[in-house]
């Protein structure tokens, strides 16, 4: 574990399975413990209550709080997994518009937006409107239903 002034890190040296990459670990998943036996024993001593709905949960309980989901990284050789106190610096640093880190941060602030939304905090047109929301959809806005019909989410 590492703590900076704006983030704190959470490193460890497992590896996810072969064929996963990040966004398994963003959606509902099938749970494939590296070490099955210490995973058994820990779900039986009732440390973990359920299989593969961790990183899920994590996720939601910082949307429900107002902060950015965590950044899930496999690059250091095992899965680091960094929690950022200070979003629209977080946004800037990964140098995104600052329209852009508006729309983000209302985002956070209210839990949902959608095209009309977006029209009015950034005073743009609907297909600019559109434009960002695409530019934002996966990284760091979620699709709720159809196109038009739903609400983004974080």
């Amino acid at each position: 574990m590492s703590v900076y002034p704006d983030h704190i890190v959470f490193w460890n040296a497992g590896q996810l399975p072969e064929t996963w990459t990040i966004d398994v670990l963003k959606k509902k998943h099938p749970s494939k413990p590296f070490n099955p036996d210490i995973a058994n024993v820990l779900f039986r001593s009732g440390d973990i209550e359920s299989w593969g709905r961790g990183t899920i949960k994590i996720i939601k309980e910082c949307v429900e709080r107002k902060i950015l989901p965590p950044e899930f990284n496999t690059e250091m050789s095992g899965l680091m997994v960094s929690f950022f106190s200070d979003a629209e610096e977080f946004l800037k640093r990964k140098e995104l518009k600052k329209e852009l880190i508006k729309v983000v941060l209302d985002t956070l602030e209210k839990g949902n937006t959608n095209n009309s939304r977006v029209r009015d905090i950034c005073n743009v047109s609907k297909a600019t409107a559109t434009r960002y929301l695409t530019e934002l959809d996966g990284e760091y806005l979620e699709r709720v239903g159809k196109t038009g019909e739903g609400p983004t989410t974080l």
